[in-house]
């Protein structure tokens, strides 16, 4: 069985669809000679399995609908203006039964539209309604599966995926309306609610996608519903309980199932449990990179947790030996170092990362790392490096107030916290900032007391 999030639809359909509304929106925004040529040229290089998005500015939703929109009118032309209710609603059949690209499925649900308005008997009513629901499952469901992949990066994203983000959720929802129990709809407009925030709304959908009707044969929508409602449990054992579910149902084939079933089990302190999670995920068949890194990391994370220290050094390092360069996998090394408790290794690891990549990021991490072997004077010069570069980085500033505290600087700790809470953003920040300057103010009076 292939990986279970790609299966529901492939993401070179996905992007072919994508790419036919973008491609749609800029031949309906510009009349001039050769903006059909532009829209081929922008489909061709976005085929196949890489995505490659436009970098302009984001419009608004209502922008993106109306583009859209003025796209199916000028394809329909005069076919849309001249036909009975009936041919229309032949026309629409036609479209569905062929249909390819979002255009296609929005050309349909046009049709049915305006068909209605024109009038039709009650027979033809029904199947107007029922036509132009099945085509807003189908492009829900295209949109849908670009969002689907737990692996998808947000902030890569093009500008705006939040319109189309809002209007799958729209389709699918008028789908799911009329028919609750398809669980692959379900499921994407769970997920869908996940990127919009909206946790209640997305676990009610996931549960009527594990109690829906999985249509594809092999049982692979509810482990994905399972999998996601893990994610928005409040209590990590519930968490649990949703993942040994999901792999009941599949069990042998998927290594991220087994890798966040150990990360739910280490939540509530079932590290040896955990430890048994990874082991099973890195004994099946066929386990390819990534997750035989990934997995094997995570075990060298638990050992260390479990006082094996020995072993999971060896366990990361076996894991770690064809990371190259890669300034994600040299981070990750510096921190498993730091966990290890050798700060040496790990403070020399990122000053070497420091040397080649001047940000802020990195000076950072290395600062938290003098702060965990106490050096504290260093993770405040460190922290004062990363805010030189970027000087809103509110990890720094709690950094240089906690350093200042452990070396009973409380004026300077008060500064810091205060400038923490003019620079935080949400309630939360502030009263986090707020608290701790009351802490220091605390400290700081029995300091004073005492000398």
């Amino acid at each position: 069985m292939t990986r279970i999030w790609k299966s529901l639809w492939t993401v070179a359909v996905a992007a072919s669809l994508l790419t036919s509304v973008c491609a749609s929106a800029v031949v309906a925004q510009d009349d001039a000679p050769g903006a059909e040529k532009e829209a081929a040229e922008q489909q061709e290089k976005t085929e196949g399995d890489e995505i490659e998005f436009d970098e302009s500015e984001p419009a608004d939703k209502s922008d993106d609908s109306n583009a859209l929109e003025q796209a199916v009118e000028k394809d329909l032309g005069d076919a849309a203006k001249s036909n009975s209710p009936e041919e229309l609603l032949n026309l629409a059949t036609e479209i569905k039964l062929t249909a390819t690209t979002l255009l296609d499925l929005t050309k349909v649900v046009s049709l049915c539209n305006k068909a209605e308005k024109l009038g039709l008997d009650e027979d033809n009513l029904e199947y107007a309604r029922q036509l132009r629901l099945s085509a807003q499952l189908d492009r829900g469901l295209a949109l849908a599966q670009l969002f689907l992949d737990p692996d998808i990066n947000i902030a890569q994203l093009p500008p705006g995926w939040e319109a189309l983000r809002d209007n799958a959720i729209g389709d699918l929802t008028a789908a799911t309306k009329d028919s609750p129990d398809i669980a692959a709809a379900q499921l994407g407009l769970g997920r869908l609610f996940m990127l919009a925030d909206k946790k209640d709304e997305a676990k009610a959908a996931f549960e009527a996608a594990i109690n829906g009707e999985d249509d594809s044969g092999e049982d692979q929508v509810k482990p994905l519903a399972y999998m996601y409602r893990a994610e928005l449990q409040s209590d990590a054992k519930d968490s649990v309980a949703d993942m040994e579910k999901a792999l009941e149902i599949c069990p042998e084939n998927e290594p991220r199932l087994y890798s966040l079933y150990a990360e739910y089990l280490a939540r509530v302190g079932r590290d040896e449990d955990a430890l048994a999670a990874v082991d099973k995920g890195l004994a099946l068949p066929n386990l390819s990179a990534p997750f035989d890194v990934e997995l094997a990391k995570q075990k060298a994370r638990i050992l260390v947790r479990l006082h094996r220290k020995d072993e999971a050094r060896e366990v990361y390092e076996k894991a770690s030996q064809n990371d190259g360069d890669d300034v994600s996998a040299q981070i990750d090394k510096g921190q498993f170092y730091a966990m290890l408790g050798d700060y040496d290794a790990s403070i020399a690891l990122f000053t070497k990362l420091a040397e080649k990549f001047d940000g802020p990021g990195i000076y950072l991490l290395r600062g938290m790392v003098y702060a965990d072997k106490k050096d504290f004077d260093a993770a405040i010069a460190d922290a004062n490096q990363a805010l030189r570069r970027d000087g809103s980085m509110l990890a720094a500033i709690r950094l240089k107030g906690l350093a200042f505290v452990q070396l009973e600087k409380y004026d300077e700790a008060v500064r810091a916290f205060e400038l923490l809470k003019r620079k935080s953003k949400t309630a939360e920040e502030k009263l986090e900032a707020t608290t701790q300057i009351a802490y220091v103010i605390s400290k700081q009076g029995r300091y004073r007391r005492a000398s």
